[in-house]
């Protein structure tokens, strides 16, 4: 059985996939594909160059200062980087689902999953969630933005209601780390259960 865990920026989305990782499943890390494609010599450089200017590619690595500062604001140049990006995730996971064939339960952490379509490779969705107030604040925490970076930074993406329409479960972080895990616990005995009866 293959699941999607997705969430917006700041919602305790990689908290989540971190303990998954630690009960043994084997999961799919979207993002550290993504960084292995644009460091050196990775395989979405030479298109990242063409497309976007030898600039944003510096001794042979993703800028990703540069990049960042172009696409934020411009949703047609992000829409081109994820048209590099995205078919080359989707390839390296399917090659990990081939890998993990034989699991009971295999997960895809995709911060973009529905936006890249790769919900179409998953029998649930999982999304990770948190009330705006409490991700601006882990932002500010973490990344060191003022209360209006982070809203817009949180804005840039899918809107999270529209997430909720798409996913089998929610899974709620505002609350304490114990009950996140006691849900997560919980989602997972459900999903192992569905899988042995397939």
């Amino acid at each position: 059985m293959i699941i999607g865990i997705t969430g917006g920026i700041a919602s305790g989305k990689s908290t989540a996939a971190s303990y998954i990782a630690q009960k043994g499943y084997k999961i799919f890390d979207a993002d550290a594909v993504c960084h292995k494609l644009t460091e050196e010599n990775g395989k979405a450089l030479p298109h990242i160059a063409q497309l976007f200017g030898a600039e944003f590619v510096r001794n042979n690595v993703l800028d990703r200062a540069l990049m960042a500062q172009s696409i934020f604001n411009d949703p047609q140049k992000r829409k081109q980087l994820e048209s590099i990006l995205h078919p080359l995730v989707i390839a390296e996971c399917k090659a990990f689902l081939h890998e993990c064939a034989d699991e009971h339960l295999c997960f895809l952490d995709v911060p973009l999953l529905f936006e890249s379509g790769m919900d179409s490779l998953c029998d649930e969705v999982w999304l990770v969630s948190a009330p705006i107030k409490d991700r601006v604040a882990r932002l500010r925490e973490r990344s060191g933005m003022n209360d209006e970076q982070a809203r817009a930074r949180i804005k840039s993406q899918m809107p999270e209601y529209k997430k909720r329409k798409l996913a089998s479960h929610v899974i709620d972080t505002r609350s304490d780390a114990s009950v996140t895990r006691a849900r997560i616990d919980r989602l997972i005995s459900k999903a192992l259960k569905k899988s042995s009866e397939r």
